[in-house]
């Protein structure tokens, strides 16, 4: 539930970016922020096991693909909105996905964990 959180911050510190970046301690405090957002790894992990306890390690690894892929992809994508779009847009870019992110997070919420033998339900 910490993400619940730390989306919609990263969200607005991404969309309040081209205000914050214009001090030193404007971009600053944005940068911590955004900085922040690494925060959200650890409840990923917790509640990626809690829906497959049995298959954990394959999760976790699933996981750790899907965050070099989305950096990989962030690249490919900030420079095609870079040369299309400009550098003021990279922002705004970010903060679609981050409501995207937030979408498949409330999404993702709905689903129960698996319970296995000898489990006991909560």
């Amino acid at each position: 539930r910490p993400l619940l959180f730390a989306l919609p911050v990263i969200t607005l510190a991404l969309v309040t970016l081209p205000l914050t970046v214009t001090s030193v301690v404007g971009a600053g405090i944005a940068l911590f922020v955004l900085g922040g957002g690494f925060v959200v790894n650890a409840p990923v992990q917790s509640r990626l096991i809690e829906l497959a306890p049995g298959g954990s390690a394959l999760v976790l690894s699933l996981n750790a693909s899907a965050i070099y892929l989305g950096i990989g992809l962030a690249g490919l994508v900030g420079g095609v909105v870079v040369a299309t779009l400009g550098v003021l847009a990279l922002p705004w870019v970010g903060a679609v996905f981050s409501l995207l992110s937030l979408g498949l997070l409330l999404v993702a919420l709905r689903q129960e964990p698996v319970r296995g033998p000898g489990s006991v339900a909560a």
